[in-house]
């Protein structure tokens, strides 16, 4: 048994057991389309993707809060891009997240953060008990587009690349 682990990674290996009843496939910390997802989790059928941030303390929930009052920064083709709010659309954030998912949500452990304070796109998964999450606010779709197919095969290819890289890893280490 593993001892003196974080509240944080408690809670990501819960949802990756709970993800695992939910979709077919969820990857953590994923870099996605110039961003990095906590989690992406990935709906073939629909071919619908949806990232889920975890937030684990207050300060690092409203971190993100006045992050999207100054503005973003992103990757856009290898090249960091950083825009402030008043550069930008008022619905900046919005734009860039359905170029890149349909849904998106905030994890965080029980009581954290109340309803009323996510954004108006985002939905609330609640960690209320070992591998137990509640759902307290649904996310709207940010785009109800499709994933074009080019994202799957972009998908299994990191994700492959990912296995070959722990592959090599242990080849040095034993």
């Amino acid at each position: 048994m593993v001892k003196n682990i974080s509240n944080a990674d408690r809670i990501a290996y819960e949802f990756m057991i709970w993800s695992r009843r939910n979709y077919r496939v969820t990857v953590s910390n994923f870099f996605w389309r110039g961003f990095e997802c906590d989690f992406l989790a990935f709906e073939f059928k629909k071919m619908v993707a949806i990232e889920y941030e975890l937030k684990v303390t207050r300060a690092d929930f409203l971190k993100d809060k006045r992050k999207a009052k100054k503005g973003w920064h992103y990757f856009d083709n290898g090249r960091y891009i950083e825009r402030l709010r008043s550069e930008c659309p008022k619905k900046l954030d919005i734009e860039i997240m359905k170029d890149r998912v349909n849904k998106f949500y905030y994890i965080v452990p029980e009581g954290l953060v109340d309803k009323s304070e996510i954004p108006d796109y985002a939905g609330l998964l609640q960690h209320v008990g070992r591998n137990n999450f509640q759902l307290i606010k649904h996310a709207k779709f940010l785009s109800k587009e499709p994933q074009p197919k080019e994202i799957l095969e972009s998908l299994i290819y990191k994700l492959d690349n990912r296995c070959w890289n722990m592959q090599q890893r242990y080849k040095t280490h034993r």
